[in-house]
């Protein structure tokens, strides 16, 4: 070039932009090119992730409107390269489906997941030949196969017992596999529920009011109990499989299948019997599961209503005018007693073994059917029948006999099917089974310390406790006769109910000194009254004591068979000591201690011995607690006081003086201080 001389660069002609999945994306000057292929080739070619059949062509019409141009009508890739291009075309070359074709994948206790190649006429076995493809501690019962259903790409769960498929390879347990299976096998140690929840989730998501989730709920004596994903045309056993099998000890009789009745909220149920449906796996007794039912495996040992306390709340509230609610319920000596749903055609003997069958205290001659008979214009009437309760537990125990005895089952049916024996049962009926005439459950009492034979003893009804010593030899020749304690469960829980009444008055009481007008209302506002109440806080903290049920007996004269007899109960118990040394002194006192015994010496010598009373004991109103139990309050001087005497073991308690304390608060704090001067007898403090 020279100096002064100019470029001239002329406008752009034809254009076409290329964007997406190609080596350049750009825009471009057409220079003769007309097709696809060659505007591609100008852009250096597709990336191997192109996908040209979906691409497209944005266009700009001769109105001036936009327009696409796809090449769904094209027979051939060779075809779409041929497609004509035209100025201000843009090629947009979309990127191939971000998902994996034909390919399973393997997931959880094995020793390689992640993802395989399908080959038409996969099976499970393929990627699980035999055991030694899992790891230690993987369920090999069950196993989780999520597939994606083509035509409604909704998700579809499919159960695989691995073991049935590593041991036949290509038969019908081992299922064949479809592209983008996904298999999980599971860990024992692991929640079932948390190892399935992504599934439930996404099973969830995918329901409506009218089709539910494809989930179903396990309760009770089952493994792994919580929310599961359900098996098309999955029947009871398959379920319960799934969630481990029941746990040792379950009620292989009586379980029960509530189902919601989409898409109200109304619910039925229906109960099983494992036993029955082992023996016909394919049977109605094994009935199929339904999406969104629950399923309530009760333990033999168990309480059941708390299991089932919503349903039995749902099926009350489904009960309205002129409907009575679809529950009986059965008292008494049975082994589970409570309410029940009623099912359609449920008789007596339905329920009693719904129950567990009878307890051994009970009545197996006569049982009571109570039925109410409602009237909108009149008063209720309730009508009571009486049932053979033997024959109602013969009718139980038949019908839990194997179904292949032929003998059995005649004779469960006949008696079955008797009205008179065995009444069908309608809504709010109650069943009552009574107790045996005198039955007294099998009462012990233990014997400790200074006896000639300790131990626990069974006693008979009315045996009386002198009675039992003479059993044991009597009392041995360094027992403590006096000190002896005599412990009783139904004084244990009367003492600790009033120690508990006690405490809860304890707050009412604090309230009534705080706003009491009647001494130093000035000073309660102020910072020392503050500090007193710390102190009152500090008690009311105080971990709340705890009664033994010491009973106060004279164990000499029992010993002796004198007077009148201490009848024994179960759970009582009698410990006898060596005689003690010692005398406690406790309470307002410069040294609370204990002292040395000596016979010569009075209450006011031990009191003396721990440095007298303080200024704030109340000396007049000493009392003393007996080593056998017994309280004495000694009230008077000091001269009085000097004149008792107290036997070994015992304590010597100087209360807090409380003169400054108005009328209603002494009283107040009197009645306290009696009180728990009693329950002290029975209390170990």
């Amino acid at each position: 070039l020279e100096h002064n001389d100019t470029i001239f660069v002329p406008p752009i002609g034809k254009v076409v932009y290329v964007g997406g999945e190609v080596q350049r994306p750009a825009i471009y000057e057409l220079r003769g090119e007309k097709s696809v292929g060659e505007v591609l080739a100008m852009a250096g070619g597709l990336l191997p992730t192109a996908s040209l059949r979906d691409s497209h062509i944005e266009r700009i019409q001769a109105d001036g409107f936009r327009t696409l141009v796809d090449f769904a009508t094209a027979a051939s890739e060779d075809a779409v390269r041929r497609t004509g291009i035209a100025n201000g075309d843009f090629l947009r070359v979309l990127p191939l489906e971000d998902q994996l074709q034909n390919v399973v994948l393997l997931d959880g206790l094995v020793e390689r997941p992640g993802g395989y190649q399908f080959r038409a006429g996969m099976r499970v076995s393929d990627l699980l030949p035999d055991v030694e493809a899992l790891l230690p501690g993987a369920d090999v019962d069950v196993a989780l196969v999520k597939r994606e259903q083509k035509h409604t790409l909704r998700t579809e769960i499919v159960y695989v017992n691995l073991l049935e498929a590593m041991a036949e390879p290509g038969s019908a347990v081992d299922l064949l596999l479809q592209p983008r299976d996904e298999i999980t096998v599971f860990n024992l140690s692991q929640s079932r529920e948390a190892a399935v929840a992504d599934v439930v989730r996404e099973l969830n998501v995918q329901a409506t009011d009218a089709r539910p989730a494809r989930v179903v709920q396990l309760n009770g004596a089952v493994r792994f109990s919580g929310v599961m994903p359900l098996q098309s045309e999955a029947r009871l056993l398959d379920v319960l499989a799934f969630g481990g099998g029941p746990v040792s000890g379950a009620d292989t009789h009586y379980g029960l299948i509530v189902r919601t009745l989409h898409p109200s909220s109304r619910v039925e149920v229906a109960s099983f019997s494992l036993a029955y449906a082992r023996m016909d796996p394919t049977g109605e007794v094994n009935p199929i599961i339904e999406p969104g039912d629950r399923l309530y495996v009760f333990h033999e040992d168990k309480g059941r209503q708390s299991l089932i306390a919503s349903e039995l709340q749902q099926l009350r509230g489904q009960a309205g005018f002129g409907a009575e609610e679809k529950l009986v319920t059965v008292l008494g000596e049975v082994r589970h007693g409570g309410v029940y749903p009623l099912e359609p055609g449920m008789r007596a003997s339905d329920l009693l073994c719904a129950a567990g069958g009878l307890s051994r205290k009970a009545n197996g001659v006569t049982a009571q059917l109570s039925r109410v008979t409602y009237e909108l214009d009149s008063d209720n009437v309730m009508d009571h029948l009486s049932l053979d309760s033997a024959r109602l537990l013969r009718i139980c125990a038949l019908k839990r006999s194997t179904p292949e005895d032929a003998v059995a089952q005649a004779e469960y049916l006949a008696a079955y099917e008797d009205a008179a024996v065995n009444p069908v049962l309608q809504a709010t009926d109650t069943l009552g089974f009574s107790e045996k005439p005198g039955w007294v459950d099998q009462a012990t009492v233990t014997l400790s310390g200074e006896v000639r034979l300790p131990g626990v003893y069974a006693v008979d009804r009315g045996e009386t406790l002198c009675e039992l010593l003479q059993r044991a030899g009597g009392l041995t020749a360094d027992a403590y006769a006096f000190g002896g304690v005599f412990t009783r469960e139904s004084v244990r829980a009367m003492q600790q109910e009033t120690i508990d009444q006690l405490h809860e008055s304890l707050d009412d009481l604090m309230v009534d000194l705080s706003l009491s007008h009647s001494f130093n209302n000035d000073g309660k506002s102020s910072p020392e009254w503050a500090g007193k109440q710390d102190y009152l806080r500090a008690i009311r903290d105080l971990e709340r004591a705890e009664a033994n049920g010491r009973l106060v007996v004279d164990l000499e004269r029992h010993a002796t068979c004198r007077g009148d007899a201490l009848v024994l109960q179960d759970g009582d118990a009698l410990a006898v000591p060596r005689e003690p040394d010692y005398v406690q002194v406790a309470g307002q006192v410069y040294v609370p201690t204990s002292h040395l015994y000596s016979d010569d010496r009075k209450v006011a010598d031990y009191v003396e011995l721990s440095g007298g009373h303080t200024v704030l004991g109340r000396i007049k109103h000493t009392y003393v607690i007996q080593a056998n139990g017994e309280v004495r309050n000694i009230k008077g001087g000091s001269s009085r006081i000097a004149r008792k005497r107290v036997m070994p073991g015992a304590r010597i308690y100087v209360p807090l003086n409380v003169d400054r304390m108005n009328t209603t608060e002494r009283a107040q704090t009197w009645v306290q201080t009696l009180i728990n001067s009693v329950i002290l007898a029975g209390v170990i403090l």
